[in-house]
């Protein structure tokens, strides 16, 4: 599992990579604990490489291949989600793939 953290202010982090059947996951502003929360409005995901989906969601619960509570983004391409209600945690980006890829998390505004 990896980690990262978009700084307050910040906009995104690039070209992460992701290991196979391991989630890794993405938090904007240090979270819900930080006293400066950052509410996203839309993140975007692009799947930069890789040779299957990249499966995320957000908040608490693990993101799992192919899960129902996930989307999906496939390689060499992008997909924008407006986040907002789907609870505690929302601006925890969770991240997993069936094979290594390589991913870019943005928040859209």
């Amino acid at each position: 599992m990896a980690d990262y953290t978009v700084a307050v202010g910040g906009i995104g982090k690039y070209e992460l990579p992701l290991t196979a059947n391991t989630e890794s996951t993405v938090t904007f502003g240090g979270g819900t604990a930080d006293p400066t929360y950052v509410n996203l409005g839309r993140v975007e995901v692009k799947c930069l490489s890789g040779t299957a989906p990249v499966y995320f969601r957000f908040g608490s619960g693990a993101a799992t291949v192919k899960g129902d509570n996930c989307w999906d983004v496939h390689p060499g391409t992008a997909v924008v989600v407006q986040v907002g209600g789907f609870g505690p945690g929302d601006t925890v980006v969770r991240l997993i793939s069936a094979a290594d890829a390589v991913v870019s998390v943005s928040n859209g505004g």
